[in-house]
């Protein structure tokens, strides 16, 4: 756990608020825990007037490779 963890933590608390809903879901702690490994989040989720760099940003932070994920928030 780094930096990256954080921004990807972001990447969730933005994309709830903009979007009311978890992007990762699941019944149960597993399912979830299922989801975020395996799924990807809907960003077509996103409000339509979400700016092209908001919802690139979003993608940025929940990428599942820590090494293609924003580095830290200078990124």
């Amino acid at each position: 756990m780094d930096r990256r963890t954080d921004l990807w933590a972001l990447g969730v608390v933005i994309y709830e608020a903009l979007v009311g809903q978890r992007p990762f879901a699941g019944k149960s702690l597993a399912e979830c825990l299922a989801s975020i490994v395996s799924a990807e989040p809907d960003l077509d989720a996103l409000p339509g007037a979400t700016p092209d760099e908001v919802s690139a940003l979003i993608g940025r932070c929940l990428r599942k490779d820590p090494l293609v994920r924003l580095r830290d928030a200078g990124d």
